[in-house]
């Protein structure tokens, strides 16, 4: 009774999440990098039941499957990590995030090759992950400086610190079940269920962020602002960043989705940290860069500069849009600011 009890959770949840992906896909027009990991969690969550369920329905599962049940909580202390460097506004950088995944990759290769039972160096290496993101996540979520300040954004799905506290007390469980694995107590079923109760928790935690994603954008026609000034001002410093050492303008196929992307908001949100607080619209900002990238080509080499290709060297992808633009900033044609250049 209590076994059919969770499967149909487990299914209404798990249809729930499908509708909650793509509501927010079509609510904001994207889903944030920082969106995608807190939803990663949950299929990673999710996986375990989902494998055991499959399993039962067809009286088979293929072992690589089951192996990945047995690993997969090694993902997500690393994808909690990244998801606060995310909305802290981290640098992310990908080789080193390799490193972070290497203990999944040497245990659940352990378990292909072991299936019958697991080599104290691999189960050394289970546990030693596991407290290493215990002890980093806790000591940034209480006692780095004002955690929450630096990850507050609109589009947050999960709150930094509950999700630290659900990592806690999750990661304990499936490295007890372990410890008795090694005991020769038997575990699967156990962490099974351990998993559904799990993951029912962090449906709640998803469902609070999304209720408040919802909300947010309920209140755009009131001109309610999502973004305070405090923390539109961080923004702004990232968004300055981005351009100046980046120089992301010069991608002629810059979008306002890719700009949302990059400072981990929303459509709407970066609409509004450039029309409400820079008061300045997205194809101007670009284009005011790109002008000024294409004077400062000019004035570093005024008779080695080829005019025809130019208006592609700074970021423009159209040659009548950058004689307009350029002539708009400096009241003068690309070609006449060259030749006062050169004199």
């Amino acid at each position: 009774m209590i076994a059919e009890a969770l499967k149909a959770i487990y299914i209404v949840t798990t249809a729930f999440m499908l509708f909650v992906t793509v509501a927010l896909f079509f609510i904001q027009g994207t889903i944030n990098l920082g969106q995608k990991v807190a939803l990663c969690i949950f299929w990673l969550l999710v996986s375990t039941p989902l494998i055991e369920y499959i399993g039962i329905a067809f009286n088979y599962m293929p072992y690589p499957f089951i192996a990945f049940t047995h690993s997969s909580v090694l993902f997500i202390g690393p994808a909690i990590f990244y998801y606060y460097r995310i909305y802290s506004r981290h640098k992310i950088d990908y080789a080193v995030a390799v490193l972070h995944i290497l203990p999944f990759l040497i245990f659940y290769t352990t378990r292909l090759a072991n299936r019958d039972y697991i080599p104290d160096i691999a189960a050394f290496i289970y546990f030693a992950h596991i407290a290493f993101y215990q002890i980093v996540l806790v000591k940034i979520a209480w006692f780095k400086k004002a955690p929450e300040a630096h990850c507050q954004s609109p589009c947050m799905l999960v709150s930094f610190k509950p999700l630290v506290a659900f990592f806690l007390i999750l990661s304990s469980a499936y490295a007890s079940q372990i410890a008795m694995y090694q005991l020769g107590v038997s575990y699967l079923r156990l962490i099974w269920d351990i998993t559904n109760t799990f993951t029912f928790i962090y449906v709640l935690l998803l469902s609070k962020g999304f209720i408040k994603v919802i909300k947010s954008m309920q209140s755009k026609p009131q001109r309610h602002l999502e973004l305070t000034n405090e923390i539109a001002k961080t923004y702004i410093t990232t968004l300055k960043a981005l351009f100046d050492r980046e120089q992301i303008h010069l991608n002629n196929e810059l979008s306002l989705t890719d700009l949302a992307n990059k400072l981990s908001l929303s459509k709407n949100q970066t609409s509004e940290l450039l029309n409400e607080h820079l008061n300045i619209g997205f194809y101007a900002l670009v284009n005011k860069y790109r002008v000024e990238t294409a004077a400062n080509l000019i004035k570093a080499a005024p008779e080695q500069v080829l005019m025809s290709q130019l208006y592609l060297e700074s970021g423009f992808n159209n040659k009548n849009t950058f004689y307009k633009e350029f002539k708009k900033a400096f009241s003068l044609s690309p070609g006449a600011f060259r030749d006062k250049c050169s004199k």
